[in-house]
């Protein structure tokens, strides 16, 4: 039973209490029926009827071994496997701290989504008893203010681990993963297709497993003196243009503006608290003090509709948690009178209003989810309060001709064992790629000047960018004064 002494959630074990079961851990993936769901059916055996998955929210990037699943997709094949055992279930995203924060917080949870009137009873295998058990009490023992714990020790006949599950994935073994996972068709497809998308993404480089849209890391096409594009990444780009007539078009990729600001989520919690969170560029000028000007911005959020607006999808959605994030925040900051300065780019303050906010996406309990009708809402709050909200800073130039590029380019695309011996010749290459593309771009759609452009295509083959002089020369004499 939870109660309050004090303005604080306290517990203490009442065995009339309603058992809930909560299991924490990576599920790197969850391994089905005959592995992980083993832990639920022992809950279930002492009377748990509802459950709490805990997940670290801790940003494993992507690899071949272990996390051959982001956090996102690990937590959809948990959902799909729970929903298919016919489970009443939540599943909490845990900040990254200290065991014995971790579930105090993840017990805590039970009671905001099951009412007070819950116990919380905690599963592990043996082999965590020792790390864990000291934050917890075995299930009916005499301490009455610690939440239980119970140990399943048994992987089952067929020893189901999680090692075993990701080799048959890894060798595309649907019919073996059926069995010994116990999984139906249909998650098993999924497995296996996901598995496959990821694997593409892995060969193409780096990968951030937390990012909340579950896209990779965006190269830049040319860097001078950062990490870019690689020269066989490049011929290949090439390569696909030149089978598109040489030109890069809007039919085969999507072009936007990268706006010169901050990053932001505003939405509420898995423990049903409002927030707004932000970043900085650390490369914004500290003589400008530019920090007050976002903090107050978002101290505007705080007090806008937009908070009713998302508490009013999060029990439509049926969600623990649900955000929004808005890309590259600009708020007012005026330097001349016409324009509008957040970072380094000067903005048209005519097209800025009181604030850009470029609204990304949607995501319930995590994930991002397809509901236009909510970001709609949001940005007609947002434009009632006198920002300048939009979904997209697509931009649809006229075709850019590459061909003269992919002529010196040629004998690269038709021998591709010629291209590491010509690393230089090929980066000297991709200088000149990315001048040609700029020259195609005269404007931004927020002024004369912008940061860069983002390259997609649309199959999903290349996602890449470019950035502008102007913003190098400005980068530069930041770099220059700050020294």
């Amino acid at each position: 039973m939870f109660y309050l002494d004090n303005g604080f959630w306290n517990y203490t074990k009442d065995e009339n209490d309603e058992i809930v079961g909560v299991l924490y851990g990576h599920f790197a993936p969850f391994t089905g029926p005959n592995g992980h769901g083993r832990l639920i059916k022992k809950l279930q055996s002492i009377g748990a009827k509802k459950f709490v998955i805990g997940m670290p929210e801790s940003g494993e990037k992507l690899d071949k071994e272990r996390y051959m699943f982001n956090t996102y997709q690990r937590k959809e094949i948990i959902e799909k496997a729970l929903k298919e055992m016919g489970v009443d279930f939540r599943i909490v995203l845990c900040r990254p701290t200290s065991p014995e924060k971790t579930f105090k917080n993840l017990g805590n949870s039970v009671s905001k989504m099951y009412g007070q009137n819950t116990r919380p009873v905690f599963i592990f295998g043996p082999d965590r008893e020792e790390d864990f058990g000291k934050f917890l009490t075995p299930f009916e023992s005499e301490d009455e203010t610690k939440f239980e714990y119970i140990i399943e020790k048994s992987r089952g006949k067929d020893e189901v681990s999680g090692t075993l599950v990701r080799e048959l994935i890894r060798n595309n073994d649907a019919e073996a993963v059926e069995v010994l996972t116990g999984y139906s068709k249909e998650i098993v497809d999924f497995l296996l297709q996901t598995w496959s998308t990821n694997v593409k993404i892995l060969e193409r480089g780096s990968v951030d497993g937390n990012a909340m849209s579950g896209k990779h890391s965006i190269e830049h096409l040319y860097n001078d003196n950062k990490t870019q594009m690689s020269t066989s990444d490049f011929i290949k780009l090439l390569k696909f243009i030149k089978s598109k007539g040489g030109f890069i078009t809007t039919d085969d990729f999507d072009i936007s503006e990268k706006i010169d600001g901050s990053s932001s989520f505003i939405g509420y919690d898995d423990f049903g608290f409002y927030f707004s969170k932000f970043g900085i560029s650390i490369k914004m000028r500290k003589e400008e003090d530019v920090g007050w000007k976002f903090r107050d911005f978002f101290k505007s959020l705080i007090n806008s509709k937009v908070a009713d607006i998302l508490k009013y999808w999060r029990q439509k959605e049926n969600c623990a948690d649900i955000k929004v994030q808005l890309e590259n925040v600009l708020p007012e900051a005026s330097r001349d009178g016409e324009s509008v300065q957040a970072v380094l780019i000067k903005y048209d303050k005519s097209k800025i209003g009181k604030g850009l906010c470029v609204t990304i996406q949607a995501l319930a309990d995590g994930i991002p989810i397809e509901n236009e009708e909510l970001k709609k809402d949001v940005i007609t709050c947002l434009q009632g309060e006198g920002f300048n909200a939009v979904t997209s800073t697509k931009l649809n130039p006229e075709p850019i001709d590459l061909n003269n590029i992919i002529e010196e380019a040629e004998s690269f695309i038709e021998n591709p064992k010629t291209i590491r011996a010509n690393g230089t010749v090929i980066k000297e290459l991709q200088k000149e790629t990315q001048e040609e593309i700029l020259a195609n771009f005269t404007e931004g759609n927020f002024g004369k000047d912008f940061e860069g452009l983002v390259f997609i295509s649309k199959n999903g083959e290349f996602c890449f960018k470019t950035t502008s002089s102007k913003f190098k020369d400005l980068m530069n004499a930041h770099n220059r004064r700050t020294k």
